[in-house]
């Protein structure tokens, strides 16, 4: 996915709470296609890592998409720990910017 090495990439891109929150949906929302999840993750961490987290809603959003991830799809063991550093990581960054 182009749109997560762009992301990865421009770690300064200003995101407006409303476009971060656009872009967690979306990145969520493909968490159940297995066929782009190594891209899918890499443009979660990035917008985890690299910008704050709006609200609380948002970083249980991403942790929603875990457990949706983990429990309906079966998901493979190897990519669980990184789904849940990024849960663990979102919520950590909502709370310290509040």
């Amino acid at each position: 996915m182009l749109l997560s090495e762009v992301l990865a990439r421009l770690s300064t891109l200003p995101l407006t709470p409303v476009q971060l929150g656009h872009l967690i949906n979306f990145y969520t929302n493909r968490l159940t296609d297995v066929d782009c999840i190594a891209e899918v993750l890499k443009g979660l961490r990035a917008l985890v890592v690299n910008h704050p987290i709006p609200d609380a809603n948002v970083a249980a959003q991403i942790c929603r998409g875990y457990y949706r991830f983990h429990f309906e799809l079966n998901a493979s063991a190897f990519l669980l720990p990184s789904l849940w550093r990024l849960c663990t990581r979102a919520a950590e960054n909502m709370s310290s910017t509040s």
